[in-house]
């Protein structure tokens, strides 16, 4: 008996492949395609040698913390360790910081081959284009070995965005819930992505979503048995770094796109979507979306005038996580340019982009805003890549052209990190405190670098090593080494509890200064190293002068 059921068919508005438009194909061989990602991941482990000192400091208290994750798992939990990243890097961590770097090279390369496949999955006919414009991108070089969760974070999201175009949503969503254990952000997607899920019906993959939020919450909860842990943990970040940083308004991100994705990449994917708009091409929904909705998140961010959200400062490295979106979409562009009549079009949008670059776009930056020493390097590659959308070359030839045109962005915005005059003074204090015979007296100490470049973590030390808060100097016996550092031991914005360096100057009767104050050329930062000689008044803590 015919079924009379009026129930809604699930929906199919995503095929796993799109039928791609007319004109020549070029795909690699897998093993080609593999060898290609490796060679990749090998250049990067190269330029680690060359670029040997660091962004952030982030990135030695990333190492740091999956050391530390051996003494106490719970440590990796909260927004900034990001259990998420830190449960898939703890192991290589034991090997040390070359591991890492060898790790976060395949990771940085890998993402370039999934950009390849998810280009590919939507029906690109030189998926190769895709490759080549993440894997030259001027931050996404710099950061490529180094220990931040960008990057797998960046894979994991083209991951769950290419299962999705592969029609494995159930797997695509428990990708994507993993993600949010890495970055908070991911929420908002998460909660697009199920209601999408929802409407077309298919309950078993959204269930899928809330797998690892649940983990991260009972695993909060048994930590620290807040029954409201993950809720506690979303809003205290928000209210942690509410001032913490400062805002650099809402177009900062807008700014700053050309040093982030450099000109190639950011020109082909504003050629995408003027593609859209102007000659009515397909827009793949499913990548563009996450990208938008990441990229205004932190847009939101740096709004000054009304704070939302945490203040982070204007951070660049949080907009790589979408670089291979932006790679994949401006690779489509790219493919779409021999078929595309008339080009001239195009110009409507690249002029007034250029005009941009060259009112607003034509200085230097500071690794977080644009300064006012003019840079030549803007300009040139945006002229350099605008002409290569005009090339009449057929798509292979046009692959080559831009493969080169990246090179000479990467050759011209790519420039090594040298350590700092900070980093220089905290390898100093480290090797001093090394040769001092202090060891296995008790520490007190907040540098991230000091740590670092002694090669321990807080908890290798015997006894454990504390931070300088007020409780920590109070309780500590005679014969503790105290290393006060003018970047971390006083931030009374960011913690309780803190003690300036005035303190102990002015109770020398109970603090021995170990050597005279080090501090860098410029003035700007300082290290003082004591030795506690005697108790502490319970009371002398109670209103620290600054």
């Amino acid at each position: 008996m015919p079924s009379t059921s009026t129930s809604r068919p699930r929906r199919r508005t995503t095929p796993a492949a799109t039928a791609p438009p007319a004109g020549e194909v070029w795909t690699l061989p897998e093993p080609m395609l593999l060898g290609l990602t490796l060679l990749v991941a090998a250049a990067y482990v190269a330029y680690s040698f060359f670029s040997d000192g660091f962004y952030q400091h982030d990135e030695a208290a990333h190492y740091l913390n999956m050391r530390a994750f051996w003494h106490d798992p719970n440590v990796i939990l909260g927004n900034w360790p990001k259990p998420g990243y830190k449960l898939l890097f703890v192991l290589p961590a034991l090997l040390g910081p070359m591991a890492l770097t060898v790790v976060n090279a395949l990771v940085a390369a890998f993402t370039g081959y999934l950009a390849y496949k998810l280009a590919e999955a939507v029906g690109a006919r030189v998926p190769l284009f895709a490759f080549v414009l993440l894997v030259a991108q001027p931050l996404w070089v710099q950061l490529s070995f180094r220990n931040y969760s960008e990057p797998i974070s960046a894979l994991l999201l083209t991951l769950a965005i290419l299962l999705h175009y592969r029609d494995r949503r159930g797997i695509a969503a428990l990708v994507l819930s993993y993600t949010v254990m890495i970055r908070q952000e991911f929420y908002p997607l998460l909660g697009l992505y199920g209601l999408w899920l929802l409407w077309q019906r298919e309950g078993r993959a959204a269930l899928a979503l809330l797998v690892f939020p649940v983990v991260n919450h009972v695993w909060g909860w048994m930590a620290t048995g807040d029954p409201l842990y993950l809720y506690t943990q979303i809003v205290g970040t928000s209210g942690t770094y509410q001032n913490a940083y400062a805002r650099q308004g809402f177009e900062h991100y807008f700014v700053m796109a050309l040093t982030i994705f450099g000109a190639v990449a950011l020109t082909l994917f504003i050629v995408y979507l003027a593609q859209a708009v102007l000659y009515r091409q397909r827009v793949h929904g499913f990548i563009l979306v996450p990208l938008a909705v990441y990229f205004l998140e932190h847009s939101v961010f740096q709004i000054e005038s009304i704070p939302i959200g945490p203040s982070t400062g204007g951070n660049l490295r949080y907009l790589i996580v979408i670089a291979p979106l932006v790679a994949v979409l401006g690779g489509l562009a790219a493919e779409r340019l021999p078929t595309l009549k008339p080009r001239a079009k195009l110009l409507a949008v690249l002029g007034p982009f250029v005009l941009a670059v060259l009112a607003f776009l034509r200085f230097a930056h500071n690794n977080i805003t644009l300064t006012d020493d003019p840079d030549p390097v803007p300009v040139v590659t945006t002229l350099m890549a605008v002409a290569l959308v005009f090339l009449p070359l057929r798509r292979r030839a046009l692959l080559g052209a831009t493969a080169a045109a990246c090179l000479v962005v990467a050759l011209l915005a790519v420039r090594p990190y040298t350590r700092s005059a900070e980093d220089a003074v905290m390898a100093q204090v480290a090797a001093w405190y090394r040769n001092s015979g202090l060891d296995g007296r008790p520490l007190l100490a907040n540098h991230t670098m000091f740590y670092y470049f002694y090669g321990r973590p807080r908890q290798d030390f015997e006894p454990e090593a504390r931070w300088i808060t007020g409780t920590a100097v109070r309780e500590a016996p005679p014969g503790t080494v105290i290393l006060w550092d003018s970047h971390y031991s006083y931030r009374p914005r960011l913690r309780e509890d803190q003690v300036p360096h005035t303190y102990f100057l002015e109770r020398p009767q109970q603090f021995r200064p170990l050597f005279d104050p080090i501090v860098t050329p410029d003035g700007r930062f300082g290290v003082l190293a004591f030795e506690k000689t005697a108790e502490t008044p319970a009371d002398s803590m109670n209103a620290p002068r600054p």
